[in-house]
């Protein structure tokens, strides 16, 4: 596009017969208007007409007015004529960051360093520029040492006595809130290689912890580090045991609250985890033992009362056979006996069906052979006590 292109003096400076005036000269003379806003929005003409000098000094009114993609255009305008002009590079570096005196470089929350523009300049020979902007991005890491120097002497303190990954990866979270400058760019280049240092000391530690059944901190530490797949399988591996001995804690709890049944279930299905299939027969025999002593509980007011009542039969022999007296105590003390021991069996061992047709065969054997008179526990059936006597019997035997 020829005509958007100042034309090349082909011609003599002294002959001016064939030179033609530009299109800006033929326009009736105009206040110009300097474009702001995006450079897509410049006139076209305009911008290509201007030189150099006239470049730069519109970036630098736009850097004081804070018009910043206007100053960045006239930059970059700037730059397209003079690949190497430092001032360019700069105008366009304030513009990105938006401060508008070179001097307001230093103020920045964070280096320029990294940014293209910086770079190069570094590479040109305008040392003044260069040495301005050496000397602002140094102040700015010099205040955020003094800044951060509580966080960085801590991240140092944790590189040096870390044993483990999960100790560097604590200095690297005091490193998160500080931001990108020489000093803590260092520290997070030394956590990234002490990490790489502690990665065989940690998968050790790990599996150490595993064979002790310390599953948490076996999975902390694996989470801690990025391995190969055999590290994730066993990783995975210790999930699931560090899972089953939080089963295996809640039934031990159980267990030492008495509560046997809710740990038999626990202990039931841990797959003879560590003693779990030890406690779980422990469970079992105390819960057994429980419904013994329960069992014995509600018979202890029977074994009582058969006591009571082989008492009132002997002393009901000795009413009823006043010329037997110490015959009749004497049968007397051995139904008490029998009384007591076939309540305790049948307290015992739960067969209570059984013990009952033992216990009534019994004492229906001895009332057969005191009505019969075959044993002296009465002299005539008719008589009062002998009546009373009979009915003790029977309610011995249901008792």
């Amino acid at each position: 596009m020829s005509e958007r292109n100042p034309l090349p003096n082909s011609f003599p400076a002294n002959d001016t017969s064939n030179q033609q005036p530009s299109i800006q000269q033929q326009l009736p003379a105009k206040p110009l208007k300097t474009a702001r806003g995006d450079s897509r929005d410049m006139p076209v003409l305009f911008v290509e007409t201007l030189g150099l000098e006239d470049l730069l000094e519109r970036a630098e009114l736009d850097l004081e007015a804070s018009f910043w993609p206007s100053a960045a255009a006239y930059s970059d305008r700037a730059l397209a004529l003079d690949p190497g002009n430092a001032r360019a590079y700069l105008y366009k570096l304030m513009a990105d960051v938006k401060v508008t005196k070179p001097d307001q470089l230093k103020n920045l929350k964070h280096p320029f360093d990294e940014h293209p523009c910086y770079q190069k300049i570094m590479q040109l020979e305008d040392d003044g520029i260069k040495e301005a902007l050496l000397a602002s991005n140094q102040y700015i890491c010099d205040h955020l040492s003094s800044l951060y120097q509580s966080e960085l002497d801590q991240v140092r303190h944790a590189l040096t006595y870390a044993v483990f990954v999960p100790d560097v990866n604590k200095a690297e979270t005091l490193l998160e809130p500080v931001p990108s400058f020489p000093a803590s760019d260092q520290l997070r280049e030394e956590c990234r290689r002490k990490k790489q240092e502690l990665f065989a000391a940690t998968l050790a530690q790990a599996e150490t912890d595993a064979r002790e059944f310390r599953w948490a901190d076996a999975v902390r530490l694996l989470e801690s580090i990025s391995g190969d797949e055999k590290c994730r399988v066993r990783l995975l591996e210790y999930k699931r045991m560090l899972e089953i001995d939080q089963r295996y804690g809640q039934g031990v709890a159980y267990q030492e609250k008495n509560l046997f049944r809710e740990a038999a279930e626990i202990f039931a299905g841990l797959e003879n985890y560590r003693d779990s299939a030890l406690r779980l027969k422990k469970c079992r025999r105390m819960i057994r033992g429980n419904k013994v002593r329960a069992v014995g509980k509600e018979h202890t007011k029977a074994v009582v009362c058969n006591v009571l009542l082989s008492a009132f039969l002997a002393l009901g022999c000795t009413i009823s056979a006043p010329s037997f007296i110490l015959l009749n105590f004497l049968w007397g003390i051995p139904l008490t006996i029998f009384s007591v021991v076939m309540t305790i069996l049948r307290a015992r061992y739960r067969p209570a069906k059984r013990m009952w047709i033992v216990m009534a065969a019994v004492f229906g054997l001895f009332l057969v052979l005191t009505a019969t008179g075959i044993l002296p526990f009465g002299q005539s059936t008719e008589s009062l006590p002998s009546i009373l006597y009979l009915i003790m019997m029977l309610c011995s035997i249901f008792i």
